[in-house]
């Protein structure tokens, strides 16, 4: 564990503020639950407090560690993007949590972000289809002009791994009358005008663009749509 002094705290709490004068009279440490996908998350902490003005301040420090693992050969990357500031400047209808402080110790590094809090318990099935347009805008963004960053924490080769690895299991997993018979993946067949392919070949990735993906995200534990796909 990456344990924390009042200086760091206070650090922390007048970033979330944006207050350079801030004083911390109290706080405390909420240890987090989370959905373990990534042998790389070895805590989640939420700190909030007050300062000698009265004003209220939270913050969730992230803490990575290098994992034994064929999935954690990248392990920093998520603190090494934040520092490279690619996260600032994110295309419209998406943005990632404010990073207040990152610290860096032998075989982990501490993140410090944004509480962000749902305004809703769970999302309705309307705010889903916003979150998969905002995400498709944020990929389309880099076919249709906007240049790819050059930094070498962003990887643009990843879905193609991937794809070479998992193709051929889940073209089984796509062709599985429990998957297809899913009351939303039926409606989202009625619905939408697109043909969704599923691509064995990694190879042909670089014929719609090979952006891949530069972010990955999880949206739920049991329901997964895993999208290599070209929309004609």
């Amino acid at each position: 564990m990456i344990a924390p002094d009042t200086a760091k705290i206070e650090r922390v709490a007048r970033a979330a503020l944006r207050d350079a004068h801030a004083q911390v009279a109290s706080w405390d440490r909420t240890p987090l639950s989370w959905l373990a996908i990534a042998p790389t998350t070895a805590e989640l902490n939420r700190y909030s407090g007050t300062t000698t003005g009265g004003r209220s301040w939270s913050a969730i420090q992230k803490v990575l560690r290098q994992a034994q693992s064929n999935f954690a050969a990248d392990w920093r990357r998520e603190a090494d993007v934040y520092a490279s500031g690619f996260l600032e400047t994110l295309p419209p209808g998406i943005s990632a949590p404010r990073v207040y402080a990152i610290d860096d110790a032998e075989g982990q590094v501490s993140l410090w972000l944004e509480d962000v809090v749902e305004t809703v318990p769970s999302w309705p099935l309307a705010r889903y289809a916003v979150a998969a347009r905002d995400l498709g805008r944020f990929n389309g963004a880099f076919l249709a002009g906007r240049p790819i960053p050059n930094s070498p924490h962003l990887e643009t080769n990843w879905l193609a791994g991937w794809v070479a690895r998992t193709g051929k299991t889940f073209s089984e997993v796509v062709g599985d009358p429990a998957v297809t018979g899913h009351e939303l993946v039926r409606r989202a067949n009625v619905l939408s005008s697109a043909r969704v392919t599923f691509i064995e070949d990694s190879t042909q990735l670089e014929r719609i663009g090979g952006v891949g993906a530069f972010l990955r995200y999880k949206i739920g534990s049991d329901q997964r749509l895993s999208a290599s796909s070209a929309a004609k």
